[in-house]
């Protein structure tokens, strides 16, 4: 009985795993870096199912390329109301690039 409830479970996350829209987010955060991708690098995306919300982790040039990409973030189809979390300068890293993370809820498209 407790073998079936455990397969349940893994069946209902995996499940929610593939219901997560991962082709439309991806391509919103790719297209939202446009032709100034060498500026702005998405280092992790970590989905939380439940609420159909991600966060996205990335780095940037500097922080008004940080405050641009966010904006494109802010038209996408797939991402509602990205909102900048946290960002801080690489001190350690000789360029000083802005790494930066936000928070969106994804859109169920048709």
């Amino acid at each position: 009985m407790a073998r079936n409830a455990k397969s349940a479970a893994e069946g209902a996350g995996i499940t929610r795993e593939l219901a997560t829209p991962w082709t439309e987010v991806l391509a919103d955060l790719e297209s939202a870096a446009g032709d100034t991708a060498k500026d702005t690098s998405v280092l992790a995306i970590e989905p939380d199912h439940d609420k159909h919300r991600i966060v996205v982790k990335a780095e940037s040039r500097d922080l008004p390329h940080a405050l641009e990409y966010l904006k494109r973030v802010q038209h996408s189809r797939s991402l509602l109301h990205p909102m900048l979390d946290s960002h801080e300068v690489a001190a350690d890293d000789k360029d000083r690039p802005v790494r930066f993370a936000f928070t969106a809820d994804w859109r169920e498209l048709p």
